[in-house]
């Protein structure tokens, strides 16, 4: 066997086409799966798993490995073998549900392969290939704008959709019959399509593989879309959510600004009592009565808070106008958030909470009688959870579908309990890992 003779341009094609795939499948792993361990003992299997099987045993020694049945049998036990390996480094890297990590990974590679196939077939065309989809084929110039252009259109796409990909991290997996049985198949057609022994049955069931591939694809595809609505969606939630909290801050400024100046007409008034206390002297009151009743001034002066609810300002903001609007509809309304720890959970979500509790909890006290009408809200930062606790008054079942879609999408929990006219809930929240480090720490 000449060594000048072998297929080494042949696999320098397949070289950067492989290259390109697993690289480009193993961001996406490593966006959308919670990592316990470093990726490097996984990015060596890959590479040795690439260079080892893909390049040398299945491209450059390939012609003699086939003529070999010990090399042959040994090459088949080893793509084995290798899998078991494979997946050990996987599940060695990522924690969480295994189940959930190898669907991802596996629809992480479906992703890469559909968008090798595109770019591929672009490339054969340009060359004058006979098939638009050979991967193999002695290597071209042209050849080197495959991982180019696969990752001029991954990259945008990545890093616009990454903080939907680390959302994957924490969601839980649904249908798990229906994805367990997806996985087992595509591994078991994964390692037959590996097997030189079965290399010519599965010739004649390319059209069978063919179409699996198109349907997983597809599928792929038709999640990548749905996540692009609800990512949209997301962007405009979030966009109708500022401009309510920029109203809410702006109705929290001018109620800040009115109480600043009641307080200085207060300070004004004090400052009159003292200079009335100063001319009584010792006639009416002692100079140390005097000073008594001058430090419970100041005292009362410096406790005055304008709607301060809570330490965090934005939700001190929105505590501040539902109270007002409370007020209004004749309902008594107390907020106690003394418990709450400032960044446990982000202002953003604790908004939104906030206003479908107290806006669903106005419209039902409206339903009783002006002297029934009550709302109290409470917030504390227990064991790195938020628990919000209301009680509140209402006919009709209170609606909770929102707070609990919303609670199970942040890995909450809520209960909702109703004893006549009287409603409680309670609703848990996880606390932010940046609070959690920080919790730690100290």
């Amino acid at each position: 066997m000449n060594i000048e003779q072998l297929p080494w341009q042949t696999a320098l094609r397949t070289a950067l086409i492989l290259g390109a795939n697993v690289s480009i499948a193993f961001f996406i792993q490593l966006a959308a799966l919670e990592r316990k361990r470093s990726p490097l003992p996984l990015t060596i299997v890959l590479l040795v798993r690439g260079v080892l099987i893909n390049l040398l045993g299945g491209i450059v020694f390939q012609e003699y490995i086939s003529k070999n049945n010990f090399w042959s049998n040994c090459y088949e036990a080893l793509i084995t073998f290798q899998s078991i390996i494979l997946w050990i480094f996987v599940f060695y890297t990522f924690t969480g549900d295994a189940l959930k990590i190898v669907v991802t990974s596996m629809a992480a590679e479906i992703y890469a392969v559909a968008l090798n196939g595109v770019v591929l077939a672009m490339i054969n065309y340009a060359e004058g290939r006979e098939s638009l989809l050979l991967s193999g084929g002695s290597f071209q110039p042209l050849d080197l704008l495959i991982p180019l252009i696969m990752y001029a259109v991954f990259l945008p796409l990545y890093f616009f959709f990454r903080d939907k990909l680390k959302e994957n991290r924490y969601r839980r997996l649904k249908h798990r019959k229906l994805w367990t049985t997806f996985a087992g198949v595509y591994i078991f057609l994964g390692i037959m399509s590996w097997w030189n022994g079965y290399a010519n049955r599965m010739s004649y069931m390319s059209w069978f593989i063919w179409l699996i591939f198109f349907i997983f694809a597809a599928g792929a595809g038709i999640v990548g879309g749905w996540n692009w609505i609800n990512y949209m969606e997301k962007i405009e939630r979030e966009h109708r959510l500022l401009k309510r909290q920029q109203e809410f801050l702006c109705f929290h400024k001018r109620a800040i600004n009115d109480q600043i100046q009641s307080m200085e007409e207060n300070q004004r008034l004090i400052d009159l009592q003292m200079k009335e206390i100063q001319k009584l002297g010792g006639r009416t009151l002692s100079g140390e009565r005097a000073k008594t009743y001058l430090k419970q001034l100041k005292q009362e002066y410096h406790n005055i808070k304008a709607g301060v609810y809570c330490s965090e300002w934005e939700i001190d903001a929105v505590l501040y106008y539902y109270s007002q609007k409370a007020e209004e509809n004749e309902i008594v309304c107390s907020f106690y958030f003394g418990n709450y720890r400032r960044g446990s959970v982000k202002h953003e979500y604790l908004s939104e909470i906030l206003m479908l509790l107290l806006e669903e909890s106005i419209e039902k006290n409206l339903t009783v009688e002006k002297g029934e009408r009550r709302i109290s809200l409470s917030a504390g930062t227990v064991r790195n959870q938020v628990l919000l606790s209301l009680e509140t008054v209402g006919r009709g079942k209170f609606r909770t579908w929102k707070l609990r879609t919303f609670a199970e999408k942040h890995q909450g929990l809520l209960k909702y309990k109703k004893k006549e006219k009287n409603i409680y809930i309670k609703l848990m929240i996880p606390c932010t890992e940046s609070y959690k480090q920080s919790d730690i720490s100290k």
